[in-house]
């Protein structure tokens, strides 16, 4: 976290903007926190693809990562907003709501899951794994229905998959990371929608 300057101007300060844009200022801080990752001590020096020894190196679809990491929480704020503001009815909103809480919940788990999975200079500098995993959110965008979730879920795999690569990692585990990672999703959703149906099932024919 930076310092702020007592002589910066106050009308740039955070404090003295408008409300879209200190939560735009707040999302930013979160995401960083989130995909900061553990302590840089005893990382690899080496340069990544996506974030090198400078802040703002080129990446994937030559992409500076600062605006790589926005548009990747953009798409994910976008997507869980858009779901809530497009439910048809009050009666569907509360589900709505559900589906956009856990767009993020999932966001976050991802993340960990290819954190845990990484090997190599992927593991030892989790900043490209910010990288790759920013650049698969930005798919999340178009989630606003169930079907655009499943089709926002299957772009932001292959779009992980493809920084990974990017990133130098070989292409076996690029698909292992993100197999577990957007796999463990598939596992939980589908079984927990099978789970559901059969307990519906099941009272329907008790009734």
């Amino acid at each position: 976290m930076v310092a702020r300057n007592p002589d910066a101007d106050p009308r740039t300060d955070g404090t003295h903007t408008g409300p879209v844009r200190r939560f735009l200022m707040w999302w930013q801080r979160f995401l960083t926190a989130l995909v900061s990752g553990p302590s840089s001590a005893g990382r690899a020096t080496t340069r990544s693809a996506v974030d090198g020894p400078t802040s703002d190196a080129v990446g994937p679809l030559g992409l500076r990562s600062s605006a790589i990491v926005w548009a990747g929480g953009l798409g994910l704020l976008a997507g869980a907003l858009g779901t809530v503001l497009l439910a048809p009815t009050d009666v569907t909103r509360p589900t709505a709501i559900a589906a956009a809480i856990m767009t993020l919940v999932w966001a976050a788990i991802r993340w960990a899951l290819l954190w845990a999975t990484a090997t190599g200079a992927l593991k030892r500098d989790p900043r490209a794994i910010r990288g790759a995993w920013a650049l698969g959110s930005i798919a999340w965008a178009i989630g606003v229905t169930p079907e655009l979730r499943a089709l926002a879920w299957l772009l932001s795999g292959a779009l992980t998959w493809y920084a990974l690569e990017r990133l130098g990692a070989p292409r076996r585990q690029a698909g292992v990371s993100v197999g577990i990672a957007w796999g463990s999703q598939a596992v939980v959703v589908i079984g927990s929608w099978l789970a559901r149906n059969a307990i519906v099932a099941f009272l329907a024919t008790r009734g």
